[in-house]
Parts: C-alpha cells; structure tokens; sequence
C-alpha cells in the first residue's frame, strides 16, 4: 500500500498533469493540423494569465471575478492565436517545416518582451477571496487517506476535467471534430474530399490558444504570473507531447498526466534520498529519453499501442511453449 506521502505528491502531479494536458493539447493540435512545433505556445499561456490578471484586478468593482475574467481571455488569446495564423504561419505555406518553426521561435521573443513592456518584470498573483465556501482559499483541505487539496487545485482540476471532455465531444461526435481529425491523418487527401481545411486550421488555432490561455490561469493560480512562466512550462509540454504522441489530442492528455505525475512523484523521491528536489526536471527528462528509445513515436503515436501488447503477449506465448517443450 502506498505511503500518505507518496499518495499526496500522486495527488499534486494529477494537479499538474491537469496544467500541462491544457497546454499540450494545444501544441499537440496546431502540430497535428500544422506540421510544426510551435514555440510561441507557452507565451501564449502567459498571455492569457495576464490578461485574465488585468481583467480581474482592474475591473473587480464590476464583479468580473476570475472565472469570467479567464472565460474573456479564452477568446482573447484565442484571436491572437488566428492572428498570428492569419498573419504569420499562412504566408510560410509551402517553405518546409524550418521556416514557420523559426518563425514561432521568433514570436517567443516578440510576446515574452511585450508582457515585459506591458506588465512589467514583476511577479504578480492573483487576488482571490480568502475563503470560498467556508474553506481557506489558499491553504490545503484535509481529505481522505491523509491528502491534503487546496480549493486552488481543486477548481484546477474540475476546469481541466470539464475542458477535456468538451473536446472530446466536439472531436467525436461534431462534424468539425471530424474534419479535425482527418485533416491531422492526410491534409491533403481531406482537402481533395471537400473538407474546409482553411476552417479547420482556424479553429485549431482557436481551440489551441482558448485552451493555452485557461493553462496559463491555471498556471498563475497555483504559482505566481510572470514574465518567463511560458518559457519555464515549454519543455514540459513538449515533454508531454512527446510521451503522449505527438499531433494525438489524447495523447496529449495522457502524456501532460504522465509527465505531472513523474514531476512531482520524482520530487518526492529525491527527498527520501537527502537530493534538491530543484533536480526533478531532469528525472522527467531522464523518462522522456527512455520514451524516445522504448517508443518513439510516444503512447499514442504510429500504431496503437494494442498491437504492441498484442505483439508481446504472442511473443510470450511462443517463448512459453518453447520453454515446455524442452522440459518434454
């Protein structure tokens, strides 16, 4: 049976898988439809917990509280992300997968430094109410098996939760999911079917950065908003990507919980063993390179991952009979 320690540092990489999933799947959408790694991404998240910090603290005499305030920059972010489609990646269409990547690496720089003009290189946090529903905001509620959720990490996952399965639906059972989804497989045979890519590739852009600006509030809430948060988060959600299956939605998903889980579990563990937990980053690279040899294409890339089991499983029965066979 696992240790209450074990299980809360569980609880809190869950709450940071959370994080990640809403900013990998974006990433993980714009590569699936665009064919390349954009690196302007966590900026996009740090914008949206800007803007949702303005909106909420210089509009609070309004009531705009923080859910309202993160719904606004959804759409803000959402837009910005069109624009810089619109803008930007659609004029480097048919120039190979460097020049839209170095474009984004680009637009890194451009938006981190307009944050810094803009906010300034302050640390902020958000206002929130000291007590919600009778509970400190801030501090940790005891639950059951010794785990302890802050009203913070609660709300992060329900907003997570919610989220993902909203766009599960649109991908499953919605027409536009649909065209999403056969756009990612062959772009250029769902073009010749009809398929309104050009639509497509906005509402991918629209998704990815609504879901890229709640990652950034959901970030900011459970730490602090500044200038370099995209920055610091960019290597983990690629690292989910990666794990998970590059241009897989889902994929997304499993990898951003796999990566929180390994973040926060591997911090646990270098405590036990007297080592900074500062150098749990590179626990979680350590199994992103073990991935990359074991399964490159991640959980959820190339062939589904049932055929490899199915593969081993046969392979284990051949080995098996083998072995019966020379005790005979």
């Amino acid at each position: 049976m696992l240790h209450a320690p074990m299980m809360q540092f569980i609880v809190n990489g869950i709450v940071v898988g959370g994080i990640f999933v809403m900013g990998a799947i974006g990433l993980s959408l714009i590569y699936g439809i665009r064919n390349f790694a954009n690196f302007a991404h966590g900026e996009l998240m740090a914008l949206g917990a800007y803007v949702t910090y303005t909106l909420h603290s210089q509009f609070e005499g309004l009531h705009v509280n923080i859910v309202l305030a993160a719904t606004m920059a959804f759409f803000v972010v959402s837009f910005v992300g069109i624009l810089l489609e619109y803008t930007v990646f659609r004029r480097l269409e048919g120039r190979g997968v460097v020049a839209p990547l170095i474009a984004s690496f680009g637009l890194f720089f451009v938006i981190q430094n307009l944050v810094r003009i803009f906010w300034g290189p302050m640390v902020h946090q958000y206002i929130l109410p000291p007590t919600f529903l009778g509970h400190p905001t801030r501090q940790g509620i005891q639950l059951a098996f010794g785990i302890s959720l802050t009203i913070i990490q609660i709300f992060t996952l329900i907003i997570a939760l919610i989220l993902v399965t909203i766009l599960h639906i649109i991908l499953k059972y919605s027409k536009l999911g649909k065209a999403m989804r056969a756009t990612s497989d062959n772009f250029e045979l769902a073009k010749t079917t009809g398929i309104d890519t050009r639509l497509v590739i906005t509402a991918t852009w629209f998704i990815g950065g609504g879901f890229a600006a709640v990652g950034g509030v959901l970030l900011g809430l459970n730490t602090q908003i500044r200038p370099e948060m995209g920055f610091l988060i960019l290597l983990f959600l690629f690292a989910a990507v990666i794990v998970g299956g590059i241009g897989s939605a889902y994929g997304a998903l499993l990898g951003g919980m796999a990566i929180g889980i390994t973040s926060e579990v591997s911090k646990y563990l270098l405590f036990l063993n007297g080592v900074d937990s500062a150098f749990s980053p590179a626990v979680v690279f350590a199994v992103l390179v073990a991935m990359l040899i074991v399964r490159p294409e991640g959980i959820l890339g190339g062939e589904p991952i049932t055929k490899d089991i199915r593969r081993l499983g046969m392979r284990i029965r051949k080995l098996a009979r083998k072995i019966a066979a020379l005790g005979r």
